[in-house]
């Protein structure tokens, strides 16, 4: 099996969406594959636990005034 880097990036990074791709990277990471997640800053500690590599991107989604 050919070994593959995936990267997620929920637009949306709120708890539903990290949570969702986050199940869907354990089974990838279990497979052998490179998995890792861009999160804006402060969200990391929702897969810190789970030993997946991140980066820390600016927010995605504009504040409403």
């Amino acid at each position: 099996m050919v070994r593959k880097k995936i990267v997620f990036f929920p637009i949306e990074a709120g708890l539903a969406h990290i949570i969702r791709c986050l199940a869907v990277a354990l089974e990838l990471k279990a497979l052998g594959h490179t998995v890792t997640f861009a999160l804006p800053k402060g969200k990391e500690e929702l897969i810190a636990s789970e030993h997946i590599d991140f980066v820390t991107i600016p927010p995605c989604m504009k504040e409403a005034d």
